[in-house]
């Protein structure tokens, strides 16, 4: 497989993932990337991997938290984001994540969505 830092390098975009370009055979997706349309991996054969990070509150979470839960509404995110599916299909779904962690949670998914590694549903748990 190509180098997907390419993408980066031909285009003329400065490389904007988390590592230094030329130490890496293999590029780990930072927001900006994502944002950009997936170009870190133009070569995958997927659509862009798209993660979106809002907060959520009380009302959102509905039945999963309630006053006196350990981690508050402004203490968590909704992260929206691309997986592929056992059916091979791109889909969109949705985690309620710790805000602390909701940057890595995208960069761990999008790992999986490069990896073409099949996720049956992603909703949370009100629906």
């Amino acid at each position: 497989m190509a180098n997907p830092m390419a993408a980066h390098q031909n285009g003329g975009t400065p490389a904007c993932c988390d590592h230094e370009t030329e130490n890496e055979s293999r590029c780990r997706p930072c927001l900006c990337c994502i944002r950009r349309a997936g170009r870190c991996h133009s070569g995958s054969g997927l659509p862009a991997y798209v993660a979106v990070i809002k907060p959520v509150t009380a009302e959102r979470l509905g039945s999963s938290w309630r006053a006196g839960c350990p981690v508050g509404p402004g203490r968590l995110r909704l992260v929206n984001l691309s997986f592929v599916g056992f059916d091979g299909a791109v889909h969109r779904g949705e985690l309620v994540v710790n805000a602390d962690r909701a940057t890595e949670v995208a960069h761990v998914f999008a790992d999986l969505y490069f990896g073409r590694f099949p996720i049956e549903r992603m909703e949370t748990v009100e629906k």
